[in-house]
Formats: structure tokens, sequence, C-alpha cells
């Protein structure tokens, strides 16, 4: 029996500025990524590279523990960049996710805050 996939994927760019002229500047970014509810329907995050919480508790711990610069994604499915910009400086963040569900079905978004 063969059973249809369907993908859909979003890739989109997040560019960060330090207009100071003096000091460098300590900054969080944060991203929701999509998550699925439903297990027939399969989220993959591409980009970036993060540690992904074996469970809830882990999650959690990443996500209070005092930050280091880097990306995690925490206990509420949000990629966290804790990052130092320079004076001048731009940085570019890349989000890239991957969504697998069966073809015959429709997917459906749906935010809660």
């Amino acid at each position: 029996m063969f059973t249809k996939q369907a993908t859909v994927s979003n890739t989109q760019i997040i560019t960060i500025q330090n207009n100071k002229t003096a000091e460098p500047i300590t900054i969080i970014v944060r991203e929701h990524v999509p998550k699925a509810t439903d297990e027939k329907i399969k989220v993959k995050l591409l980009q970036p590279l993060v540690e992904v919480p074996k469970n809830e508790e882990a999650a959690r711990k990443m996500s209070t523990s005092t930050p280091a610069h880097g990306c995690i994604l925490s206990a509420e499915h949000n990629l966290e960049w804790t990052m130092e910009i320079k004076e001048g400086e731009k940085k570019e963040l890349i989000v890239k996710w991957q969504i697998d569900y069966p073809g015959n079905e429709t997917l459906e978004y749906n935010e809660q805050f």
C-alpha cells in the first residue's frame, strides 16, 4: 500500500543590525517554530541546528538557565538566539523548517499563545 505524502517548507531570514556607535549589545531573538499536534504530521527543523530537548522538563531547564551565546529550542517551541552584536555589525539568522503530512488531508495552521 502506498501513501502519498505532501510537504510544505518555509525559509526566512531575520536581519539584525546594531546602529549604536559606541558599544556592543547583547540581544535575545525569539522566533516560533511550528509544532504538530497530530502524529501523522511531522515537523522538521532544518536550520539552525540546535539541541532538541528529550522531554518537556529538559526544555524548561534549557529555557530557564542563564542564556549562553548560541541558539536553543525552548519549552514553548521557540528558537532563542542569544548573541552579542558589535557597533555597526549586522547579523542574519536563518530559519528553515519542513512539514510532512498525508497528501489526502488539508494542513491547517492554528497559532496558540
